[in-house]
């Protein structure tokens, strides 16, 4: 049965399948019938077949939110904004994301209900945990975490966030697809529904004392998204499918920490999820896949400068592209996020929307930036410094200005503070376990087989000699946005290299020469009035790679 996409509640009543609308009335008649989450999705749920956690039943409640307009806008988003165009295969999006952590939440869930019956999981606890892990990237806007450095740019003030938007949107949807009665109809009230915005924000809004459950449930916090120790869900499967995508090897088995874990009360008397002692290894694994996947992928340097190059085109192009939201009321890229029916416009294919519309001179200079990103001409590796543990404190706008009162110490021939200001960008990585310069696994708990019930942590230097004692790695890169003059590029490495003496900041001396291959095709290019790398010696000009 393929559900409509939107559809009012009397279409919805004379839709749904019978034995699905007979289970329902039964449950208004008589609430001792009402079934387990697990048997409803066994008796009533629809199957799907995921690449990564293979074929499994999704509940009917879920497959109703799937089937709706502001879910169905995720297969429009890919997870890793533009990593694709440094990692071709990593096309995957979040609707399939979602799809596989809400799985995972209910399957987690169900496991530890299993092994410890006395937890006092109601139906609507299981149901709701399991719509969190559904719906807990609704609010992400066009190329995933790239749109929020973008409102950071465009509204610094208004400390936006995926997970608030994600709350935002879920009112929404139960609003315009009339979702409410539905919820009603399984059982869910509107205390579930702020359940779940918490479980998406890890935590209440308005404090513990004002939670939508109790202090004897406060676990169920931990695992869509858990700020306590970063071990969730959503990790278990954008890890794990985010390495896939891009053929990155991967050794941490989630399935394992979910088959040896329980829930045990701590000594201020609140219980937390805990893993048998000897997934201690497996646990490690999966921050250094975090730490690795952020180094590799999602943070690696051609990624970060084509994703500046994004938000330069789309700072650009802000104001003069428009969205109609409620009551047809228009607003620009940079305040959608104040309409949902405005934001849910806003899908990947904004980069074509820009680029096809050539009768826009407005958008000349917004073309010119993401018509680069197209044809690879990319902004200009100039240096990175050395790997640092910590971050240097300072914000790139403050590096910047730095940079630029070095100028003096440099003789230019044609490098001007205004070039300076216009074309230097400064980019921070930093890679880490999740927890800056902290190990998150100090707060992991662990039990052991002889005592269950008993909370233990395990010191790093208890789980072998070799593993890090840094747990945070923080490198600052340097481009140029002109490739007009390479003259100016090559003194503004220049500049750099003065300001990181002042500094007393080492910069990188390892280098990544062209491959023969990139050699030949740019010396193969149309001379275009800028010099070839082969013919000019500085060190600069070999700072580039093939991606």
């Amino acid at each position: 049965m393929d559900y409509p996409e939107l559809m009012g509640v009397s279409e919805v009543e004379a839709s749904r399948p019978k034995e699905v609308a007979d289970y329902l009335d039964s449950i208004q008649k008589n609430p001792n019938l009402i079934l387990s989450v697990v048997q409803e999705t066994d008796l009533y749920g629809k199957s799907f077949n995921d690449g990564l956690n293979g074929i499994f039943a999704v509940h009917p409640l879920l497959v109703r939110i799937i089937d709706t307009p502001q879910f169905q806008r995720l297969r429009s988003l890919r997870m890793l904004g533009v990593a694709n165009l440094v990692y071709p295969s990593a096309t995957h999006t979040r609707f399939e994301h979602c799809i596989g952590v809400s799985h995972l939440a209910g399957k987690f869930v169900a496991r530890l209900v299993e092994r410890q019956p006395d937890l006092d999981v109601s139906r609507a606890d299981h149901l709701c945990v399991q719509i969190a892990g559904l719906l807990h990237d609704l609010g992400h806007g066009p190329f995933s975490h790239t749109f929020e450095r973008f409102m950071k740019l465009v509204n610094p003030d208004e400390h936006w966030e995926h997970e608030k938007a994600s709350e935002e949107m879920i009112d929404h949807l139960l609003d315009s697809c009339q979702l409410r009665t539905v919820f009603e109809q399984y059982g869910l009230q509107k205390q579930d529904v702020e359940f779940i915005k918490e479980l998406i924000a890890g935590d209440p809004r308005d404090g513990w004392n004002r939670a939508a459950r109790p202090t004897s449930k406060r676990w169920l916090y931990d695992i869509v998204a858990n700020k306590r120790t970063g071990v969730d869900v959503d990790k278990f499967d954008y890890l794990a499918r985010d390495a896939k995508a891009t053929a990155m090897a991967t050794k941490f088995d989630c399935q394992r920490c979910i088959m040896f874990s329980r829930v045990i009360k701590a000594s201020d008397g609140v219980p937390q999820i805990c893993f048998q002692d000897k997934e201690v290894d497996n646990v490690y694994d999966m921050f250094n896949i975090r730490f690795n996947m952020h180094k590799r992928v999602y943070q690696h340097r051609v990624t970060r400068v084509l994703e500046r190059m994004l938000l330069d085109g789309l700072v650009k192009a802000s104001r003069h592209l428009k969205y109609r939201g409620t009551n047809n009321k228009v607003f620009t890229l940079g305040e959608a996020y104040k309409d949902m029916v405005a934001f849910q416009r806003l899908k990947d294919k904004i980069l074509d929307d820009i680029l096809d519309q050539d009768d826009r001179p407005e958008l000349a200079e917004a073309q010119e930036i993401l018509g680069r990103i197209i044809t690879r001409k990319h902004y200009r590796f100039l240096r990175q410094t050395d790997p640092q543990e910590r971050s240097p404190g300072s914000t790139q706008e403050e590096v910047l200005t730095e940079i630029i009162a070095a100028l003096p110490r440099v003789i230019t021939t044609s490098l001007t503070v205004e070039k300076l200001r216009d074309n230097l960008v400064v980019v921070m990585r930093c890679y880490n376990y999740g927890m800056g310069t902290t190990n998150p696994m100090d707060a992991v708990g662990f039990y052991n087989k002889e005592n269950r019930n008993v909370i233990t942590y395990i010191p790093r230097s208890e789980v072998s000699p070799v593993l890090p004692m840094m747990f945070q790695e923080c490198i600052q890169s340097f481009y140029y946005r002109s490739l007009d003059s390479e003259v100016d590029i090559e003194e503004a490495g220049k500049v750099i290299d003065a300001w990181a003496q002042l500094k007393s900041i080492k910069i990188g001396t390892a280098t990544v020469k062209f491959t023969p291959t990139k050699r030949k095709r740019e010396s193969s290019e149309p001379d275009d009035g800028i010099s070839s790398p082969a013919t000019n010696g500085s060190a600069s000009h070999a700072r580039r790679r093939l991606f």
